[in-house]
Order: structure tokens, then sequence, then C-alpha cells
């Protein structure tokens, strides 16, 4: 049997990427969880620093030039509650308060916020305009799990007079609309308007083989955004195969009720899902091999999310996909992004089987059971229980305010909370502080006391302890009176030295980033070590700042904005005297 080809290998980062000569304008991400680690890819690929191995892509200079060069350019929404408690809390991580906003439904605050998408816009160096949509089933997280994506390209046209979207993309602008309800306050809501506006002047989108024609179905808390029949009722097909990490009983047994003769129905799931009554629904269901779940060198779990549908007269192929689970709750009551993908006509051949087979591979991946691999559901209550009451406390999190404490450097925070009644306690602690942990007075101001600038910050972590089960979450609190001083100090912190000064400008001026970056002798210098560190000399910065002000002086104004964020002691005299004088000829060129 011939192979179809539908599946290839694709990694995250690269999808982020700009286009070949292309750069970001502005990109709205949507997630269930995030890492801050996972969050920090995003102005990696944006900022077109190149190609560098892991350990280089940790440096505290490259995160920071990153978050420096793209983070005005995008805004990523996640689930309330879904940024994960990182390992290690640093304290540039506050820089990227104004790229995350957590999305919640008040009326309904167990549904959850589920979609994976990104919808990007790109400006060709020569002026053209594109958008970029990346469909997934993966988080904005590290894992080794086994995900699915479809990435679509499609020109901005210039015509002004267009008044209304494509019927195809019309899902797209009012997505974004309804992400723009959750942006209260943020600068950014404009950028994402603007997007919105855009999507009017979006031609079709690139529909790569074996495809022929795209829909998509995003659901906003239940509520899908397309005037087509409701997804989980297109799926009732003759032919199905369900590729779903999480199932219930009730879902799986609607979208197989349709019985037809010839017909066939396909699970592919975790083990712990296969009970008696998913079984009947089936006749062929599938599990991960015992070797992909306890491999000592990286566990691999199934997390895709597919649905691959075969109708007759005329006989017709689909692939859904994107972030919907086959559940109740994600079809009813989440948000979710998918989309429909139609095959083109196949002239020989059984292209249900074909995908089929190129699902499950060659590699004996997943393995066939027909008996329950479980006697009953796993129960989840206490587990339930504790994601309820933080839930439950996040949204009784009022807001903060920071105030200038009696001792120096230090600021006190008032935290104000609704009256709430929760049986168990919750503790917060900010997340650069620790030591500050206490136990939250629900319906009072609680006050934080003798937190210094450089670790203020709008994420808390939430902790609460039920029986044996310990959970926390970190969630961010819109904060008022934040000091202006505050992202000063974190520059200030990084860059505490001349050394660290002239080579952290020395990148910021290079159009070969990654070469600096890859440099022992810098990444010495940036990391504090007194070990062979690298020093400019001011001839080596003149001829930098010579070039950038004939190719690109808005660079210029990076420099003296970096120069305002440091003490004068770490800036030498001798480059202020070289930046001023760069920046008066600019001024005397702009008037001619």
């Amino acid at each position: 049997m011939a192979k179809s080809n539908t599946l290839q290998d694709l990694v995250y980062s690269d999808l982020l990427q700009p286009s070949l000569g292309y750069e970001v304008v502005f990109a709205v991400g949507c997630t269930y969880s995030l890492s801050f680690e996972g969050l920090l890819s995003v102005p990696m690929a944006f900022g077109l620093l190149g190609e560098m191995d892991e350990a280089t892509k940790q440096t505290p200079a490259y995160l920071l030039e990153s978050i420096r060069r793209s983070g005005d350019k995008f805004i990523v929404f996640c689930n309330k509650g879904g940024i994960l408690v990182p390992p290690q809390a640093l304290t540039l991580y506050s820089l990227l308060e104004g790229c995350i906003q957590e999305v919640v439904n008040r009326d309904k605050p167990m549904a959850n916020f589920h979609p994976k998408v990104w919808i990007i816009k790109e400006r060709h160096e020569s002026g053209g305009e594109q958008i970029k949509i990346i469909i997934l089933s993966r988080n904005l997280t590290y894992t080794n799990d086994i995900d699915v994506v479809v990435s679509m390209r499609g020109q901005l046209l210039s015509d002004a007079r267009r008044k209304y979207c494509k019927p195809e993309h019309q899902p797209l602008q009012d997505w974004l609309f309804k992400l723009s309800e959750s942006l209260v306050s943020s600068p950014k809501k404009k950028q994402l308007l603007t997007l919105a506006d855009d999507i009017v002047r979006l031609d079709t989108l690139n529909v790569s083989e074996p495809f022929v024609d795209y829909v998509f179905y995003p659901h906003y808390f239940g509520q899908l955004l397309t005037d087509t029949k409701p997804l989980q009722e297109l799926l009732q097909a003759e032919q199905l195969m369900i590729v779903s990490p999480f199932v219930d009983e009730p879902m799986l047994e609607f979208l197989c009720g349709r019985k037809i003769k010839h017909s066939k129905k396909i699970l592919l799931t975790h083990r712990e899902n296969v009970t008696q009554r998913v079984l009947n629904c089936f006749d062929e269901v599938y599990i991960e091999n015992d070797a992909m779940l306890e491999n000592n060198v990286a566990s691999v779990r199934l997390h895709a999310k597919m649905y691959l549908t075969q109708t007759s007269n005329p006989k017709r192929y689909h692939l859904y996909l994107g972030s919907a689970n086959a559940t109740q709750k994600a079809f009813k009551e989440n948000s979710e992004m998918m989309i429909g993908l139609k095959f083109k006509q196949l002239g020989s051949g059984d292209r249900f089987e074909m995908i089929r087979d190129e699902i499950l591979g060659s590699e004996n991946r997943y393995i066939q059971v027909t008996q329950p691999t479980v006697d009953t559901v796993i129960d989840k209550r206490l587990e339930q229980e504790a994601d309820q009451v933080l839930k439950q406390a996040m949204l009784a999190l009022k807001s903060a305010a920071v105030k200038k404490g009696d001792e120096g450097e230090l600021f006190n925070v008032e935290l104000k909370t609704n009256k709430i009644v929760i049986k168990h306690p919750i503790h917060i602690t900010p997340l650069h502080c620790p030591a500050k942990k206490q136990l939250i007075q629900w319906g009072e101001i609680n006050h934080i006391t003798g937190i210094p600038g450089l670790y203020l910050s709008e994420f808390y972590v939430l902790e609460i302890k039920i029986d044996d089960l310990y959970k926390s979450v970190l969630c961010k609190v819109s904060t008022k009176d934040m000091p202006n001083d505050r992202d000063r100090w974190i520059y200030k912190d990084m860059i505490d030295t001349r050394e660290k000064f002239m080579n952290y400008v020395s990148l910021m001026l290079s159009d070969e980033p990654s070469l600096l970056l890859s440099n022992e002798e810098f990444v010495h210098t940036m990391s504090g070590s007194k070990s062979n560190p690298r020093n400019y000399t001011y001839v080596e910065i003149y001829e930098q700042l010579l070039r950038i002000a004939n190719t690109n002086p808005q660079r210029l104004l990076d420099i003296n904005k970096l120069v305002l964020h440091l003490d004068a002691e770490v800036i030498p005299k001798e480059f202020v005297q070289m930046l001023t004088q760069f920046q008066k000829i600019l001024k005397h060129l702009e008037r001619l």
C-alpha cells in the first residue's frame, strides 16, 4: 500500500521561526498550560538570534536579549492557573508579565481554556505581509509527548476596500475578538485588535498535499464560533478513527453511535482509559507500548488529538485535529481550537486505511488490546477537589498594590481578596520570595512586607494540602503602583560590571549574535566568571555603532534605553561620549 505522507516530523520552535525574509510583527498564542522555559522559546524564535545549543540558550545574556528584542511582539493566553511553578525562579521572568494573559470563565470556573493555536502576522523585507496559522495539540511546555500540528500561511491583500472576512476565516476573527475581551488594561489589546482587523485582508491559506480545503472550529467556553454543524455531529461518520489521550465513555458512545453495515471504529488512547464499556464502542482499540512509557532515556506519551472520518455518497475523507479530547467537557464546556482538513479524491485505494496505518506506524509503538486494561475509571475526586478549591482561590484574588516600605529599598504588597468559604487553607508566596509564604485571610487585605524591589512581581504561587495530596499552582495577580524602576533593577542585577555592559552592547549591535553567544569568553564574562573575561575595545564598539548608524539607526535608540536602565558606574564614560556623538549626527541628518 502506498504511503500517504500526511504526517511529517516538525519541531515546535521551527514552526515559530519567521518565514524566510520575514520578521514577526505581532503574534497571538493560546495554550492550556505553559512553563517559563517553554514561554522563553517564543522570543528566542522571534528574536532571530540564530541556531544555538541548549546550554547557550540558558545563558542569562541570551534570555535577556531574546526578551528585549521580541517581548513586545507577542502575547500568550493560557488557562487560569496554567502557568507551571518553575524549579528555579529567575528574576527576568518578571519581564514576561505583559506577555501572559490568564483566561477563565467566571460563570463556569471549572471549564478550561484549552486551545493550542498561534496566529502570527509577518512582514517581508520588501514590504509584503502574511498571516501564519499554527494549530497544535501541544502546550507551551517542554515534554517528550507525541503531538500533532498543522501550519498554514496566507498573504494579506492590500485592498483596503474589503469589509468582510472570507467565510472560512471569520471564525479566526471572532476568536481574536473573544480573546480581546479578557484584556482589560493591557497595552497589547490594540495590537490584538489590529491583528483581528487584518484577518479581513487574509487571502486563501495554502493547503498542502493531500488536502484541498479547510474549516476552523473554535469553541469558546462551549460556544462554537462558526455556522457549521457542531463538530461532534460531523465526527459521527461511517468510518471513524479517534486519537485522544483523554476520553469519557458518554462522548465515545455518542461519536460511535451511528451503526452502519461495514463501518469501522478505531480508538488510540491511554491504557488507563480502556474499560469494557469503551471496548464495546470500537472494532479496534490501541494503547501505547510499554516500551514507550518505561523508556529510561525519555518516557514518551501520546498527547495528539485527531479524528479521521470517511463518509459515503459521495465518499469523502476528513482529518480533524487540534486541542479537543474525546470528552463531553471538551465539546460542551471548554475553549478549544480544531481544524478540519478535507482530503482530495483518491484515484484508487482506501484513504482511511492508509492514514490509519500511518498513524499507528510500523515501529510497534502502539499495541492492540481486546480486554479491559482497567476495571473501573480511576478515582480522581481528591485531585478534582484540590483543582476546584485552587480555582476558587485564584478567582478570589482581586488585585494587589505595591507600597513603599519603611526600610530602604524594601516594599510591601497589599493583596485584596474576596470573602469566600473554603474548608482547606491556602498559602500564597511571591514567586521570587519563598521566605514570604503566608496563609491567605479571605475577605481581608493581606500584607506581604519587606520585598526587595528586584523581586517584585505579578506572579504568585498558591499551595493547598488535602490529606496526602499536595498541589501548587502559579497565577498572575493584577498589580497597581508597580515601581517604574522594577525592570531597571532586573537589568542592573544582570549587567552589573563594565565588562558585562560592553559585552552585552556588542551583542545588541551584532549581526551574527549566534557566533558571539557561542563564544566561550563571552559566556564566561556574562555569567560572572572571573576567568578569561572578554573585553571589547572602544575601536570595536565604535565600528559597530558606525555600521548600525548607517544601516539601522533605530538600534541606537535601543542602546540608549539600555543605558537608562543601568547605573552610571557600569557604563564607561568613553562609551557615553561615543553614543552622544552618534545621536547628534543622526539628529543633524534628520534635519537635513
